[in-house]
C-alpha cells in the first residue's frame, strides 16, 4: 500500500479559532499547520512510493480519485482512517487551490472547505464514501461539480 510509510497527523477541532458566521469558525493555526502537513505527505508518499508527481489540481484528484478505486478493497481499517486523513487533507487543498476558498470548522460537521461561492465542501466524508462506496462517490466528480454549487449548508456526514 502506497501510503503505508506516511504518518497522517490527527486534524480535529482543537484549537478553534474566531467564529467567520453562525455555522463555522476559523481553525486553529496547527490545524492548518497539520492540513498542510498531511497534504504534503501524500504528495512525497505517492512521488516515493509511485513515482507520481501530484499537484494541487484537477488532475491529480482523478489520479487520486482513480487510486483509491484500486486500493479500497484491500484495507485495514487503520489505513482505511490515515487515508480518509490525509487524502482529505489533500481533497481540500486542491479546491483551495483551484477554485479559491478556506478551511473552517462547520460546528457539526468538523473540518471542512468554505469555497469562495459559499458553498460548503466536505473532503474527509467525500474519501471516506468514495471508499466504501467505488465510483458512485467518486471525489472527482464532487471536486469538478464544486464551482457549481450555490450556498448551502453540509448534508449528514458519513
Amino acid at each position: 500500500m502506497a501510503i503505508g510509510t506516511v504518518l497522517i497527523l490527527g486534524v480535529g477541532l482543537s484549537g478553534c479559532g474566531k467564529k467567520t458566521n453562525p455555522a463555522t469558525i476559523e481553525p486553529s493555526e496547527i490545524a492548518l499547520q497539520q492540513v498542510h502537513s498531511n497534504t504534503k505527505l501524500v504528495i512525497d508518499g505517492m512521488l516515493e512510493e509511485h513515482d507520481v508527481t501530484l499537484k494541487l489540481d484537477g488532475e491529480s484528484v482523478l489520479w487520486l480519485d482513480k487510486y483509491i478505486n484500486y486500493q479500497r478493497d484491500d484495507l485495514t481499517k487503520d489505513l482505511r482512517d490515515q487515508m480518509v486523513e490525509g487524502f482529505g487533507c489533500f481533497l481540500g487543498d486542491c479546491m483551495i487551490e483551484v477554485y479559491g476558498g478556506r478551511w473552517v470548522v462547520h460546528e457539526s460537521q468538523g473540518m471542512c472547505v468554505e469555497l469562495k461561492n459559499d458553498s460548503i465542501a466536505l473532503p474527509f466524508p467525500a474519501v471516506a464514501r468514495q471508499l466504501t462506496l467505488g465510483n458512485a462517490s467518486s471525489i472527482y466528480a464532487m471536486f469538478t461539480k464544486a464551482p457549481m454549487m450555490g450556498k448551502q449548508e453540509p448534508g449528514p456526514s458519513l
